[in-house]
């Protein structure tokens, strides 16, 4: 971002105003004696072989799941075929038992076998290195991401069979199909190249259709293969790019249906387009057709990794950021009706406005929304202004003073302070419903909210003092820790058995 933005965007800032249990010596003397069944394992390829960690225990029956067992202390096992099986270990002392089981996979050409379950998690570094690993389950406790293997940037775009689509990870030109193998190593399955090096935003709607937009050309966006990763043909966007007379750029595609696409847009520039502009791709026509336009509503719409946006009866929710620069406009979630093809005028959902009617500016600025069901979603809101930036604006005098050094100062603390805090809101009453116990975060963490474990809502918090993800319960409003993690920030967790559009 240019000086001359922040100085436009900091003189809107300015308008802001573990228990005891009881029991005797003897009795915790006989539990501890009592048998504790575990164990660990390694497979190469068909063949496991498994540990056995119990203790207080004499006796041993393994189950393998696939209809054979043992009663050694820690045997080999070969299985006759590729698959997940739940191995289940007794371990006895000749009168009492104890039970535990773990899902075993195994493969015989793990380089080649491309996994379709389990989750991919990232974070980055204040460096700015991107470090990604893969978990066969949501982890527990703490994790080290940097485990896991670095990237110059990770983007997840899209996620279809357990391939995730993004910007070549390595920083080259052009977009990636990146896949697990059977050993849980990154594996890049097709590029497409780009002119651009700055193209950041595909698409995938199915197997057979994939949509993405080379930077170097405003009036075009290609289709590609998501199996092969080729280059299929390509949309004339000339309608989308007259909406501006400076040429503008794609930030997100949204598919409805088989035949629409609705474009998410900004000025190529890095300036925004007045209004929440989204052209209309009809695919049969191979063109972008109509232009919806919200007219005065403000900053850009950027989508993130979830991209939950219509209802259960096609209705779309879409939002826009606000503008920071100028406290008249308030990010909003907006709508389309099902059916229709532009704005209905009248639905103007001012979020961060609603839940704290005090706040302008800054403070009513909005960074991400999804939806979940039942008429509920979930905003990322910005809800205070970071009180250093205040401070160093009347340091030196007035925003016109400010140095380099100061913008890049005010930039870090813009995305890395605790002013904003994610939101449950009501898209049909237009109610606010703040999460209870959930750490504030940064209003500019666009990957914040996931949606796990079969659609559960997850979010991801990194602020100066929590590092971690939370599983939401709908029901009592409440959040419960998942893990937390050490190494980098936490930026995505991607749920590879669940098709991201």
């Amino acid at each position: 971002m240019n000086k001359r933005y922040f100085q436009w965007l900091l003189l809107g800032l300015l308008f802001v105003g573990f228990t005891s249990t009881g029991c005797d010596d003897d009795d915790g003397m006989q539990m501890d004696s009592m048998p504790a069944a575990s164990f660990t394992f390694t497979a190469s390829e068909l063949e496991v072989t498994f540990t056995n960690t119990s203790t207080n225990a004499t006796n041993y029956q393994w189950d393998f799941g696939d209809g054979n067992s043992s009663t050694d202390a820690s045997p080999t096992h070969t299985y006759a075929a590729d698959g997940t099986y739940t191995v289940e270990l007794t371990a006895s002392d000749g009168t009492d038992s104890d039970a535990t089981s773990q899902s075993v996979m195994v493969m015989q050409d793990p380089e080649n076998v491309r996994l379709e379950s389990g989750y991919v998690i990232t974070g980055q570094t204040d460096e700015g290195t991107w470090f990604a690993r893969y978990y066969a389950e949501l982890p527990s406790g703490t994790i080290d991401i940097t485990e896991g293997t670095a990237f110059q940037q990770f983007f997840p775009l899209s996620v279809l069979n357990g391939a995730i689509y993004l910007a070549r990870t390595d920083g080259s030109a052009g977009f990636a199909k990146l896949g697990v193998n059977g050993n849980e190593e990154f594996v890049e399955d097709g590029i497409i190249s780009t002119i651009s090096p700055e193209s950041f935003v595909c698409a995938v709607r199915d197997e057979t259709f994939g949509i993405f937009h080379d930077r170097n050309d405003p009036n075009t966006v290609n289709t590609f293969n998501p199996l092969t990763m080729e280059v299929t043909g390509s949309i004339d966007m000339t309608v989308a790019n007259a909406i501006h007379p400076d040429p503008v750029r794609y930030q997100d595609f949204i598919f409805r249906g088989d035949n629409e696409i609705f474009v998410s847009t900004r000025l190529e520039a890095g300036g925004n387009v007045p209004d929440v502009s989204l052209p209309r791709i009809d695919i049969a026509a191979g063109a972008a057709v109509d232009v919806a336009q919200f007219e005065g509503a403000g900053d850009l719409v950027v989508l993130n990794s979830s991209r939950r946006f219509f209802d259960e009866s096609g209705n779309f929710y879409f939002w826009h950021a606000g503008d920071i620069g100028f406290p008249t406009i308030s990010g909003a979630i907006l709508n389309i009706p099902a059916g229709a093809n532009d704005y209905d005028p009248d639905y103007n959902f001012k979020v961060p406005e609603i839940n704290n009617p005090g706040v302008t500016g800054a403070g009513s600025f909005m960074s991400a929304f999804n939806y979940y069901q039942n008429n509920i979603g979930f905003a990322l809101i910005n809800t205070e202004l970071d009180p250093r930036i205040l401070d160093l604006i009347i340091m030196r005098g007035g925003v016109q003073n400010l140095t380099d050094q100061d913008i890049q100062q005010i930039q870090l603390w813009l995305f890395t302070s605790p002013t904003g805090a994610i939101v449950e809101v009501d898209v049909v009453n237009q109610t606010v419903r703040n999460i209870a116990d959930l750490p504030a975060l940064s209003v500019f963490d666009n990957f914040a909210i996931s949606f796990l474990d079969g659609g559960v809502p997850h979010f991801g918090v990194a602020n100066p003092s929590v590092n971690a993800l939370f599983r939401y319960d709908e029901g009592s409003g409440s959040v419960t820790r998942v893990f937390d993690m050490t190494g980098a920030s936490i930026a995505a967790v991607i749920d590879l058995s669940t098709q991201v559009q």
